[in-house]
């Protein structure tokens, strides 16, 4: 499914993102950010995230801590809307079987 498929201020897709994140990827997503990592993009940690629809995202749940504060205190709905949608998984290497897949 394409971005601008997607309806962000829908729970049911961010519902949708959170749970590729947890069971697929590396139990997070990362999101585009001008002055902050130098790669240009934030790691956003899902590990200490409760309710993905209401909790907020803190100082250390964004890049082990070191994000520029930018997407501090928002909420993943939040997050993606005011990146217009763009988002990207991280693969976690250690979840799959490269001789199996």
């Amino acid at each position: 499914m394409k971005r601008n498929e997607l309806d962000f201020n829908e729970n049911k897709t961010i519902l949708d993102i959170y749970s590729c994140a947890n069971e697929v990827f590396g139990e997070g997503i990362a999101v585009p950010v001008e002055n902050g990592h130098p790669c240009g993009w934030e790691w956003l940690d899902f590990k200490f995230i409760d309710d993905i629809l209401v909790d907020k995202f803190e100082s250390s749940d964004i890049s082990n801590g070191c994000g520029n504060g930018e997407y501090e205190d928002l909420t993943l709905k939040e997050i993606l809307l005011k990146t217009n949608g763009k988002f990207a998984f991280e693969v976690n290497t250690h979840t799959i079987n490269w001789d199996k897949d």
